[in-house]
């Protein structure tokens, strides 16, 4: 059970991505070049962007983890 909610969760998370690629393009094409209030926010934007994807890769890899230990306990247990 523990797989399943960190991998609903991962993707749940994975979904907000282009939500925040949408916003960093938004904050590059409302800024004039060499704008950098516009660079300022689409950077926070990207840091937020980096975090969500820290977040999703480390569930996801906590759900692959937490599966295989089950994999191998019913491994054992066919064996």
């Amino acid at each position: 059970a523990g797989a399943a909610a960190l991998m609903f969760t991962a993707t749940a998370i994975d979904a907000l991505v282009p939500v925040y690629v949408g916003k960093i393009v938004d904050a590059l094409a409302q800024g004039a070049p060499g704008n950098l209030d516009s660079y300022g926010r689409a950077m926070q934007f990207f840091f937020v962007f980096l975090i969500i994807s820290l977040v999703f890769h480390l569930l996801r890899a906590g759900s692959m983890y937490l599966w295989n230990i089950f994999a191998i306990r019913n491994l054992y247990e066919i064996v």
